[in-house]
C-alpha cells in the first residue's frame, strides 16, 4: 500500500481522520470500478423494488378482504347476519394467511438485501486494502452471521431510540456507525464491533459528525432524484465509509 498523498498514506501519530480526502478516495475509486459497484446497486435497488412490489400486492388483496366484510353493510336481518358469518369467517382466514405470507416475504427481501449489501461493504474493504472486488462478492459473503446480528441490533437500537425522543436514536447512530464495517472487516464479534465502533468515535468525535453530514448530504440527492441516484450515491457513500473506517483506525489506505 503506497504511503503519501491523499487515499494512499498511513496517518500520522496525532493526525484525525480527513474527511476531504475520503470524498476524493471514494469519488476516484468509484469511477476506477464503476462496473462492478454499479451492478451491487443495481441489485440493492431491483431487490427492493421487488420487494415492494410483492408486499403492495399482498396488502391490496388484504383490502380487497376487508370491503368484502363492508359489502355486507348494505345488506339487513338475515341476509346481513349470513353474509357476515360467512364472509368474517374466510376473511379472517385470508387475512392471517396473508399477514403471514407479507411476513414471509418482508424476510426474504430483508435477507436478499442484506447479501447484496454485504457484497457492496466488502467490495469497499477490498478496495481500502488495495485488492480489486470481484462480483462474486455477492456470494462469498465473509463474517454473514456476525454482520447480521450486528444488522438488527444496530437496526433496534436505531428505531427505539428515534421513538424515545429522536437525539438517543442520533446518538446510536453517530457511535455506531461503523459497527456493520467492523463486523465485515475481521469479525471481532457482534458486541465488540459495537465496541470498536465507539471507541474510534469517541477519539474522533468531530469528524464522526462531519462523516454523517457527508453521508446524509448523500441520502437528500437519492430523495431528490426520486431513488434513481442511488445507483451512484450507494456506491460512493460505502466506498466513503471504507475509507473513514481505515483513517479513524489510523490505517493506510491503499492509493
Amino acid at each position: 500500500m503506497p504511503p503519501g498523498g491523499p487515499g494512499g498514506y498511513p496517518m500520522a501519530p496525532g493526525a484525525g481522520p480527513n474527511i476531504g480526502d475520503g470524498v476524493k478516495w471514494a469519488i476516484n475509486k468509484f469511477g476506477q470500478n464503476a462496473g462492478v459497484m454499479l451492478a451491487f446497486a443495481a441489485i440493492i435497488m431491483v431487490i427492493n423494488l421487488i420487494g415492494r412490489w410483492a408486499s403492495s400486492a399482498v396488502n391490496s388483496g388484504a383490502n380487497d378482504v376487508a370491503n368484502n366484510v363492508e359489502d355486507c353493510a348494505n345488506l339487513t336481518g338475515d341476509a346481513y347476519l349470513d353474509c357476515l358469518t360467512g364472509t368474517t369467517t374466510t376473511s379472517t382466514g385470508l387475512l392471517l394467511g396473508m399477514g403471514l405470507l407479507s411476513l414471509i416475504i418482508s424476510i426474504v427481501f430483508w435477507v436478499l438485501t442484506v447479501l447484496a449489501q454485504i457484497g457492496l461493504i466488502n467490495a469497499s474493504l477490498k478496495i481500502t486494502r488495495g485488492e480489486r472486488p470481484a462480483f462474486s462478492d455477492l456470494w462469498t459473503p465473509q463474517h454473514f452471521w456476525q454482520f447480521i446480528f450486528v444488522s438488527i441490533l444496530y437496526g433496534l437500537a436505531v428505531g427505539f431510540g428515534l421513538l424515545l425522543c429522536l437525539i438517543p436514536g442520533l446518538l446510536v447512530i453517530w457511535g455506531w456507525q461503523f459497527a456493520q464495517y467492523s463486523a465485515l472487516n475481521s469479525g471481532p464479534g457482534v458486541f465488540a464491533s459495537f465496541g470498536e465502533s465507539w471507541r474510534m468515535v469517541m477519539a474522533n468525535k468531530g469528524p464522526a459528525v462531519v462523516t454523517l453530514l457527508v453521508l446524509f448530504v448523500a441520502s437528500l440527492i437519492t430523495l431528490i432524484t426520486c431513488g434513481i441516484g442511488a445507483l451512484v450515491v450507494a456506491p460512493f457513500s460505502t466506498l466513503f465509509m471504507a475509507n473513514m473506517f481505515r483513517q479513524f483506525r489510523k490505517e493506510p489506505v491503499a492509493a
